[in-house]
């Protein structure tokens, strides 16, 4: 290997390093990502580079796990992801987030979800109930909405990292990195939805969606992060522990080092 070689590689992971944040160094799997950290203004960036960008209705700006975050009221304040075929996903998939709550609403306390009540529009949901991690994906027949109900405790005023998967046959769900449950067989796949990703509440008010409004989040949210694949539980615990700028993960960094023509 040449010098000209060796200092091209090195520029090329410098770059990738610092153009992680802005998304331009796309992570393998990494479908969107929310890390709320631009700390102003009525959008949230997707930072994985697929333009999944978010409005946010309600939800004010504060200090979070990493850098900014968001904080809901519990009565509405949402942010809404319009819906697009990449975050249509029947196979397999990861949804996870740090989240501090402040309080409970009497039924679910909705973190991420692409989900509409009352129809078969409802994917996956990543939510808290009874002060634990439930985890909801829906496909059909007698297994229609299987869900993965957490056994640890989530306490208020505290930091928890919530995780949610599916491998194209359990859904599992992960409480600090640890798995927490499985579920029953599930190999049919999701069912497809075209209803908008909704993180901290359950979206416009519609017929179908009325009774879910004190379902809604009450807290701070930050690193939101969606996943083409079903993370094991050392790459969840290993992400969780920075934002994804500074998480070491295995992506396509390889492709941007293949894209430099060496001589």
């Amino acid at each position: 290997m040449n010098s000209r070689t060796l200092i091209l590689i090195v520029f090329s992971l410098f770059l990738c390093i610092v153009w992680q944040t802005s998304g331009l160094c796309a992570i393998e799997n990494l479908v969107a990502a929310w890390n709320f950290d631009q700390g102003n203004g009525n959008t949230v960036k997707d930072i994985s580079g697929n333009g999944h960008n978010g409005s946010i209705s309600g939800a004010k700006w504060v200090q979070g796990k990493f850098g900014k975050a968001l904080k809901f009221n519990g009565d509405g304040d949402q942010v809404l992801v319009p819906h697009s075929d990449e975050l249509n996903l029947q196979k397999e998939l990861t949804v996870e987030a740090w989240v501090y709550p402040t309080g409970w609403n009497p039924d679910l306390n909705a973190i991420a979800q692409k989900w509409e009540d009352g129809s078969n529009r409802r994917q996956y949901q990543l939510t808290v109930y009874k002060e634990k991690n439930w985890w909801y994906a829906t496909c059909c027949g007698d297994k229609w909405m299987p869900r993965a109900e957490g056994q640890i405790n989530v306490k208020l005023d505290k930091w928890v990292h919530l995780a949610g998967t599916y491998d194209g046959k359990k859904l599992r769900n992960y409480t600090d990195g640890k798995l927490d449950i499985e579920t029953v067989d599930m190999t049919s796949g999701l069912f497809a939805s075209d209803v908008p990703v909704v993180v901290g509440g359950y979206g416009p008010k519609t017929k179908e969606v009325t009774y879910g409004q004190n379902r809604h989040f009450i807290g701070i949210i930050d690193e939101v992060r969606i996943w083409g694949k079903a993370l094991s539980e050392k790459e969840i615990r290993d992400g969780m522990k920075g934002p994804i700028a500074s998480v070491k993960i295995k992506g396509k960094l390889p492709v941007v080092w293949g894209g430099i023509k060496y001589r």
